[in-house]
């Protein structure tokens, strides 16, 4: 009790000091009234007692140094920010396009330039860029920003890569996989997003405030940092990282920061919404996909993406850079829309007027590398921007096949007849045909291709099937329509030949697992129309061959479902149609040798007023097989049983 009552009286004492030290007083310390002070002795100072105050005293030592540390730190902070800003604003040259990467557009085909329609494209007083047209009374908004956050409060400095993403287990060589292999097997075909221009933001942003990230850091945002390692981490040796269990939590994460983020959105953003709509479809969420992906499409709109800025550039009111990405962006949007309208059998959306110029390929996205597991084979560049470029030629055409064929507003015969399908067919022979040579495929299946190269030619096929499919059905008297329908028939059937043609390639050189989901799109439009095909021969032994053709493919979406739960769907389905048509018929076990084609173009498509034999000589096992089909106008299948209803929706848009 006496430690205890010397301890307060002690207290008390220290509290009722009178007057402090000199020392004390400058430095607005309490002082313990001793000579010298406890707080003298910790800052090492003479502890001075007096009744005047001088204050023309030099700071002492320990006050010097703590002011110029704090000036360093300062001074440290501002070059940052300087050097972060310099990296966001570089001024690149337009990158000079060889003749054999132009853009294979159509002349005719170039958007309209209209000088007044930049002018509705504004900047923010944050200097973000917002699209109102002139009925908008938005144009005096002021944009509203979430409370700034310290950006290391949730984490410490050893978590800073995770510093958005949700409390779950993930080491950073876990992390770094999944989003290498998202942007090597999943972003590529489509350039769904840019990949060094991600990596390089992303470790800007991760030091910034959440509301400065549009602005300072476009190319990386929390929604899309998220929804990447929602889609990277399927492709995770793991199991439990390649879960959806795991997978959802990151895509919840997405969401919770989605509102936030719509208010303050940046490109990053769109390219989120956008792969948020894919998360969805990859695990059987269809419908919400396709409304998620129509948020993509309306936050381009919002951001005015489909306005030609070039005139902006010229002001100097924003990089070449940015310039760039914008028309990325728009046409990575465009791309996926048409690709989900083929998916769920609707009508492409992004069809509207637009005058953003069409892509052209950036030399600095080309260069990036491409490295071969296993040091198989030395990095190469992976001319992915090329790639994109015709990817956009290519679903340009898939565009207007979709809007003329599948929307019921002309007669299949009236297209035959006005050489409405040959023109798409031509258009899709020479878009082939200018591929330049680095997206070329050898014929030598030893020389290692890429995966989105292989995308590109497998997309080209499925497009043809698209084209072709409603048209093969000789079920009419007119001998112009008849031959077509030989000829709608040979294309469907050596299209899907050369889809299983490319997707072993892909098996071969980098598995089925590591595919992006429209592998299993198109793998499965091929299976489909093999089994149309087996339906309509009127020969056993060419019907079991087509039977084996469609269950190879079906043993490839069950690969794919390894990664992608939508592939176990399609499986699913196909496996239906054929028990479907094996209990109608007396079809055999498919046995006989599976026939393949060479990844060689196909061969020009001849007048269909004049064709004959529009396959080639050569392919004599192709020819009877496509004649034993002609032997007969209607399908060998019992009255009660309707196989074509039955794939009306799977082939004719791929379901």
């Amino acid at each position: 009790m006496s430690g205890s009552g010397d301890e307060r009286a002690h207290k008390r004492s220290r509290q009722n000091v009178s007057q402090a030290c000199v020392n004390c007083r400058q430095r607005k310390k309490k002082c313990d009234g001793n000579q010298p002070c406890a707080t003298c002795v910790a800052y090492k100072d003479e502890c001075v007692w007096g009744g005047k105050d001088d204050w023309r005293k030099p700071l002492s030592r320990s006050e010097t140094n703590a002011l110029r540390a704090r000036v360093d730190e300062l001074e440290g902070l501002v070059q940052e920010y300087k050097t972060r800003l310099e990296l966001i604003s570089i001024q690149r040259a337009p990158p000079s396009i060889e003749s054999s990467t132009r853009s294979p557009m159509p002349q005719k085909l170039a958007p309209p330039r209209h000088k007044d329609d930049v002018e509705d494209v504004l900047h923010d007083d944050d200097g973000t860029l917002r699209f109102f047209g002139p009925t908008s009374a938005f144009h005096r908004a002021k944009p509203t920003h979430p409370p700034s956050v310290n950006p290391l409060s949730a984490r410490g400095d050893d978590k800073r890569w995770g510093r958005f993403l949700p409390e779950i287990y993930l080491t950073r060589d876990a992390h770094d996989t999944a989003v290498d292999r998202f942007f090597r097997y999943f972003s590529a075909f489509g350039q769904r997003t840019t990949p060094h221009l991600f990596y390089r933001d992303m470790e800007i942003a991760l030091d910034l405030p959440e509301e400065d990230i549009p602005l300072l850091a476009p190319n990386y945002s929390p929604v899309l940092h998220n929804v990447i390692l929602s889609l990277g981490l399927a492709y995770a040796d793991e199991g439990y990282l390649r879960a959806v269990t795991t997978r959802r939590a990151f895509h919840k994460e997405a969401n919770r920061r989605l509102d936030a983020e719509i208010n303050n959105p940046s490109l990053a953003t769109v390219q989120g919404l956008a792969l948020r709509s894919s998360f969805s479809s990859t695990v059987g969420d269809y419908s919400v996909g396709w409304i998620y992906n129509g948020l993509a499409t309306r936050m381009c709109f919002a951001l005015g993406l489909h306005v030609d800025t070039t005139p902006l550039v010229e002001r100097g009111k924003i990089s070449v850079e940015q310039n760039t990405q914008r028309c990325v962006t728009y046409w990575s949007c465009y791309v996926q829309e048409e690709m989900w309208a083929i998916y769920m059998g609707r009508t492409p959306l992004m069809t509207q007027w637009h005058s953003v110029p069409y892509p052209s390929a950036d030399l600095v996205t080309d260069n990036w590398e491409w490295t071969w597991p296993d040091s198989r084979a030395p990095p190469q560049k992976t001319y992915l921007s090329t790639c994109f470029v015709y990817t956009t030629a290519l679903m340009r055409i898939a565009t207007e096949i979709t809007t003329t064929i599948y929307t019921g507003r002309y007669q299949k015969s009236e297209l035959v007849h006005n050489g409405t399908v040959k023109r798409f067919s031509d258009e899709l022979t020479a878009w082939l045909n200018s591929l330049p040579a680095p997206l070329q495929l050898s014929e030598d299946e030893n020389d290692l291709a890429l995966p989105h190269i292989i995308l590109l030619h497998l997309g080209c096929s499925w497009i043809a099937i698209f084209l072709f499919q409603p048209f093969s059905q000789v079920t009419v008297t007119d001998k112009e329509e008849v031959d077509f329908g030989k000829y709608a028939m040979t294309r469907c059937h050596r299209a899907a030949l050369r889809i299983h043609r490319l997707a072993q390639l892909h098996r071969a050189q980098h598995t089925l697992r590591f595919t992006p989901p429209t592998m299993a799109q198109a793998v499965y439009t091929a299976g489909t129309s093999f089994l149309l095909a087996a339906a309509q021969a009127a020969d056993a032994t060419h019907a079991s061959s087509a039977l084996a053709h469609c269950n190879e493919m079906l043993a490839m979406l069950r690969e794919t479902s390894e990664t992608w739960h939508a592939a176990a769907q399609k499986a699913l389905i196909l496996e239906e149609l054929v028990a479907e048509y094996q209990s109608s018929t007396d079809a055999p076990d498919p046995a006989a040798q599976l026939w393949t084609v060479p990844l060689a173009r196909d061969h020009p498509n001849p007048s269909p007023t004049t064709l004959e034999h529009p396959w080639s000589a050569s392919d004599a096992t192709l020819d009877d097989f496509i004649h034993s089909l002609f032997s007969q106008n209607t399908m060998p299948l019992g009255s009660d049983v309707d196989l074509m209803a039955l794939l009306q929706d799977g082939v004719g848009m791929g379901m």
